[in-house]
């Protein structure tokens, strides 16, 4: 059966003819609009130089400035208003009334404030003449350059045409933002156009469109049977493969209805690179929803669109009216973050058949290449297929990064606190470098899954490199994928050949808290201690030294210390390694680590506490990094630590092989290695407020009192802050260098190790701006107990944002504080207000 498919670029019924159509009607992004009716000069200023004289002052409604004297230069009389510098490649529109109650004329322009004086508008260089007749001046401009420092200015002086003294008057002036580079469609519909849209109708859908009152509406009387049987439509020009873009737009209806919007391909395959998580957007009758949402492009295709999907199953009624406004998709950056360092052991699993429990599972036995998608970006060239039950791809340039050459698939959100298994098989024709992650496909770019430290697996040529690892994420992500990177420095020998298979990622059940088997032979001296062994008496019983790929060491107690002679480091770092089991650690309990080492040459030493064997999660390892030993010098390491995972075969590892030995021979000296649980003892925490005593600190801010709260500027930043109407208020003036040239901070008691702690607190901004937060030390290291994953909030205009977290410190301090950084690049347009109530740290 054919479908029988109208394509109509439809208008209401009682239009009688085609509304014109209009490829970007832009929204109004107002950069200046003064129309003086409230008496005020709103921000204009007039600059009097060498011999000029004038005044400025707001009459009948519109800013009248008298000109006395007009000077040399045409610039001696200049009325200004300083400006957010413009977008370069952006269109903008200038507006404004000019008159005069004289024969003159003005020159202005649209620019730099100081040095190199650029202008980017300026009505084409040519002064505009007036008299006493209102003069309408409306321009368009595109932006070619852009300044820190900008300003709209009428220039009033020397030597152009009339005679002082005379008074000027303007009114109603006005740029706005029509559109940017980075917009790939943007309507507000306020023309009352429909531009390019068109109504697609399947079976017997029946609907039209029209626009009235500054939005687009669809009015369905027949909803068909499948959802696209209704489709409101736009092309949009290909979209970047790894760009990252941002969607907008409202919608409303009379009743209560859904919609499926997305972005994708036009035909088959018909690829979707948004769609609000698959999910239809649910809209209750006359309540209107905004949508913003960012996306990473995963796919390109000839014809591409954004679609609303209004029929089958989405129309809950037999007639609906639903309201479209404001719809922008715009570029916003290029991806991605990057991963470094390097895993501690090398993973020698193996991979398991398909099982029911399967979040995705491919063989390519069927010889299909199913939803995987191969991305080549920044000069990278790769192609890819499936043959004899393998994904092959061939990889002939690598671009920059390693995501220019890029394979990925979408996967449903994992859990965050369950317990998954990814497993995959690779190999490459020549040596090389493969980074595999489980995370985000947008911002923020979180990996739940990522190769141990962030580090590319290496593949050997032709030898088969098998993963097999558990993991559990620590957030859900609404958008995920699993990634395989090749490109840039991943590719070491071109062109490559890489195959894959038996790639999977299923839940299993959590791993238990094991009995523990093995235990530490020297007799712990206090019940809290794990290890205790300070060589007194001679005894190694339990300590093991392995070598491997050509490492070769020996050890022996000597002198009341455990001595290891490196003869010769082998490869990789574990090729030399001292381990010793111990009982499992439990997730969530601090631990104390404690040992004192001394080394006869200058060398490293790489320790951890861990997994024995696949998938070598590392619950303690200096922070992942390897120790300086200077020759002769005992290094003392005492150190607490809060396991997130319990690994049921545990062990203590020094590796001393690879990069870790400078020099061999070498001897390597070991005493007082001990760990042991940590037993809380400290005093209870203070309340700086009664409200709340078990908390940490809990502020309401209606006692009107600023408590202990401190504000630091620095680096010309200027601030002041307050307590009004029961609300923290921080004005800032400016905003200095770095984020932390204005921060509002408060001391904070000693925490406990181990324990869980909850933090909340609300913040809005009267303009668009950033915030930093943290809890950590006062002064060096500055380490940081907790910061949002290192991610600042943003905050929209005038709207509240409330946040909830929690954390468990790691470290013993007395001297901690919580911060909220709001200067440098994270402040508004200064001058700019900020919020802050119900700010609580409390223990749970």
């Amino acid at each position: 059966m054919v479908k029988k498919i109208k394509s109509l670029f439809l208008v209401a019924a009682f239009m009688t003819t085609l509304i014109p159509n209009c490829a970007i009607a832009a929204s109004s992004d107002v950069i200046i609009d003064t129309n003086f009716n409230d008496n005020k000069i709103s921000g204009w200023q007039l600059d009097v130089s060498g011999e000029s004289k004038g005044s400025v002052k707001v009459k009948n409604k519109a800013l009248m400035v008298n000109v006395e004297s007009k000077g040399v230069n045409k610039w001696d009389l200049a009325l200004k208003h300083s400006i957010t510098p413009l977008e370069v490649g952006g269109t903008y529109k200038v507006e404004f009334y000019v008159y005069s109650d004289k024969q003159e004329s003005i020159y202005a322009k649209i620019g730099d404030c100081n040095d190199p004086f650029r202008e980017y508008w300026n009505n084409n260089w040519s002064p505009i003449e007036i008299n006493r007749h209102k003069k309408s001046i409306s321009q368009t401009f595109t932006v070619t350059n852009s300044s820190d420092a900008e300003e709209m200015a009428f220039h009033l002086g020397g030597e152009l045409k009339g005679i002082a003294p005379c008074k000027i008057y303007f009114d109603d002036i006005k740029i706005i933002k029509l559109s940017s580079k980075n917009d790939v469609l943007k309507y507000n519909f306020n023309d009352n156009k429909i531009g390019n849209w068109k109504l697609d109708l399947v079976g017997d859908a029946k609907a039209f469109t029209y626009v009235r009152n500054g939005q687009l509406k669809a009015q369905v009387f027949s909803k068909g049977t499948n959802r696209w049987d209704i489709a409101l439509k736009h092309a949009i020009t290909p979209l970047e493969i790894g760009a990252t873009y941002k969607v907008d737009f409202k919608l409303n209806a009379r009743k209560d209805t859904s919609v499926y919007a997305k972005i994708g391909d036009t035909l088959a395959p018909y690829k979707e690179y948004w769609n609000n998580n698959w999910s239809p957007i649910k809209l209750t009758a006359n309540t209107p929803v905004a949508i913003s949402q960012t996306f990473v492009v995963t796919g390109q295709s000839d014809q591409e669109e954004i679609a609303f999907h209004l029929g089958g199953d989405l129309c809950l009624s037999r007639f609906c009216e639903i309201s479209f406004d404001d719809i922008c998709i715009t570029k916003i950056q290029k991806t991605v973050p990057t991963p470094t360092p390097t895993p501690t052991n090398p993973p020698t699993p193996t991979s398991t058949p398909k099982d029911p429990s399967d979040i995705l599972y491919y063989n390519f036995n069927d010889d299909a290449i199913g939803n995987w998608v191969l991305d080549a970006t920044n000069g990278a060239v790769a192609s890819y297929k499936v043959e004899k039950g393998e994904m092959k791809l061939h990889v002939d340039a690598a671009g920059e990064s390693p995501w220019d050459v890029a394979l990925y698939h979408k996967i449903p959100s994992l859990k965050a606190g369950s317990t998954y298994k990814v497993q995959f098989a690779i190999k490459a024709s020549n040596d090389a470098k493969v980074y595999p992650k489980i995370g985000d496909v947008g911002e923020p770019f979180r990996e739940v899954w990522h190769p141990q430290d962030w580090m590319a697996l290496n593949i050997s040529a032709n030898r088969l490199l098998v993963v097999s690892e558990l993991f559990v994420p620590n957030a859900t992500c609404p958008d995920e994928l699993i990634a395989f990177h090749f490109g840039g420095s991943n590719s070491l020998i071109l062109p490559n050949d890489f195959i894959l298979d038996d790639i999977s990622i299923r839940e299993v059940a959590p791993v238990l808290t094991a009995t523990p088997t093995p235990t530490p032979t020297v007799t712990p001296t206090q019940s809290t201690d794990i290890l205790n062994c300070n060589f007194d008496n001679g005894d190694i019983t339990g300590w093991n030294i392995d070598t491997n790929n050509g490492g070769e060491a020996g050890y022996k107690v000597a002198g009341g210390a455990l001595q290891v002679n490196v003869q010769a480091p082998g490869v990789e770092q574990w090729d030399v390694a001292l381990t010793h089991k111990i009982p499992s650690l439990i997730a969530g309990t601090a631990y104390k680590v404690e040992f004192k080492i001394k080394s006869s040459k200058d060398s490293k030493v790489y320790a951890k506490i861990g997994d024995v064997s696949q998938p070598y999660r590392e619950v303690w390892n200096n922070n992942w990094s390897p120790m300086n030993l200077p020759a002769n010098q005992t290094l003392t390491i005492v150190q607490t630590f809060v396991p997130s995972v319990t690994c049921p075969d545990e062990h203590l590892a020094f590796f001393f092989g690879g990069r870790n030995a400078n020099a061999e021979p070498n001897n390597i000296e070991l005493d007082d290695i001990k760990i042991s649980q940590v037993i809380a003892t400290s005093a209870p925490t203070p309340t700086p407020t009664p409200a709340a005593p078990a908390g940490v600190i809990n502020y309401n801010f209606n006692d009107g009192s600023n408590g202990e709260w401190i504000l630091d500027t620095a680096n010309g930043a200027a601030a002041t802050y307050a307590v009004e109407n029961g609300e923290m208020k921080v004005q800032v003036n400016a905003a200095g260098e770095n984020k932390w040239d204005v921060a509002l901070y408060h001391k904070l008691p000693a925490f406990k190790v181990g324990k869980i702690y909850d933090i909340k607190f609300k913040m809005r901004a009267s303009k668009d701006a950033k915030v930093f937060v943290k809890v950590g030390d006062i002064g060096e290291p500055f380490r940081e107990i907790w910061n949002n994953s290192f991610n600042e909030y943003t905050l929209t205009a005038d709207q509240n944002v409330t946040v909830s977290s929690y954390f468990i410190p790691t470290y013993d301090s007395a001297d901690q504080l919580v911060a909220f950084h709001i200067g440098g690049k994270l402040a508004g347009e200064v001058p700019y207000n900020l919020f802050f109530d119900d700010i609580q740290i409390t223990e749970k």
